[in-house]
């Protein structure tokens, strides 16, 4: 009666975290250089962050909801652990006493 086990079912997400984390620490580095930068600069370079928060955002937004079904995941999991345990607990209670460690 094996019966895979499943796991969990999002990928790793650290690295996806890093990625956005260095992209942020970018754009603040470019945030430095403002006052050094004419006006068409400073245009490119607002654009070029809106443009990067946008990702951010819409990524986080991904995470949200890997992290809602890695959750939701969890629960059921617990569930099943807790079914588990039961059916044990059911079956030692069938044992003779002096069977049961």
């Amino acid at each position: 009666m094996s019966r895979e086990h499943n796991r969990e079912p999002i990928k790793h997400t650290c690295p996806d975290i890093d990625k956005y984390i260095k992209w942020i620490k970018m754009e603040i580095v470019k945030d430095r250089d403002l006052k050094n930068m004419d006006e068409k600069e400073l245009f490119d370079v607002a654009s070029s962050m809106s443009s990067k928060l946008e990702e951010c955002i819409d990524h986080l937004e991904e995470l949200r909801k890997s992290n809602d079904t890695l959750r939701q995941w969890g629960i059921e999991e617990a569930r099943n652990v807790d079914d588990l345990e039961a059916g044990v607990y059911e079956l030692e209670s069938k044992l003779p006493l002096d069977a049961v460690t």
